[in-house]
C-alpha cells in the first residue's frame, strides 16, 4: 500500500489525492472539448504514423525484390549470351570466368553484397564493404553452396536482417555455381 508522505499510516496517499481532486472545480465544457480534441488528434497522428510506416516498409520490400531480380537477371543473361572480353568467345561452362567478369562489371548498391560459389564453396565476392561478411557464416555458406533452385529468403545476422536471393548457375547440365 502507499502511505501518506506525512507519516500518517491511517490516511493513505490515494485518499489524500482523491480529496485534493475533489476540491477542484468541475471542468468546463470548453476544457472537456479541448481534451477530447487533443485525444482525437493524438490518435489520428498515431494511426497516420503507423500507416505511413507500413507503406514505407512495403515499398522497401518491393525495391529489394526488384534489385535482387535485376541482379540475378544480369547474371543469367551474362551466362547465357555473354562473351568473354579477353577471348571474344562465349563463356561456355567456365563459371569461374562468368563470375569474375560479372563482379568486374557490377557495382553493388550500398549495403548490397554479391557472393559467388563454385562447386559448393565461396569463390569471389563483391568488393563492397558491408556490415557483416555473409560468406563467413557457416550456416549460410552451407545453404547457398547446396542451392539447386532459386532460393529467396530472409535471415538474421549480427548486423541485422538480410534478404537474399541465391541463384544456381548451371554449366553442362549440372549446377556449378
Amino acid at each position: 500500500t502507499t502511505e501518506d508522505p506525512s507519516g500518517d499510516p491511517a490516511r493513505p496517499l490515494r485518499d489524500r489525492v482523491r480529496a485534493w481532486l475533489g476540491r477542484l472545480p468541475p471542468p468546463s465544457l470548453r476544457l472537456r472539448v479541448l481534451a477530447w480534441f487533443v485525444l482525437l488528434l493524438a490518435a489520428a497522428t498515431l494511426a497516420s504514423v503507423l500507416a505511413t510506416r507500413q507503406v514505407l516498409l512495403s515499398r522497401l520490400d518491393q525495391r529489394i525484390h526488384a534489385e535482387l531480380d535485376q541482379e540475378s537477371g544480369e547474371l543469367r543473361k551474362l551466362a547465357a549470351d555473354g562473351v568473354d572480353p579477353e577471348t571474344g568467345e562465349r563463356f561456355g561452362p567456365d563459371v569461374k570466368r562468368i563470375f569474375t567478369v560479372y563482379l568486374e562489371r557490377n557495382v553493388p548498391s550500398p549495403n548490397e553484397a554479391l557472393i559467388t560459389f563454385v562447386d559448393g564453396k565461396p569463390f569471389l565476392r563483391s568488393a563492397q564493404v558491408v556490415p557483416f561478411r555473409l560468406d563467413q557464416d557457416p550456416e549460410l555458406v552451407a545453404r547457398w553452396g547446396a542451392v539447386n533452385a532459386p532460393d529467396r529468403d530472409r535471415t538474421q545476422t549480427p548486423a541485422g536482417r538480410v534478404e537474399f536471393l541465391a541463384v544456381p548457375l548451371q554449366a553442362g547440365g549440372a549446377t556449378s555455381g
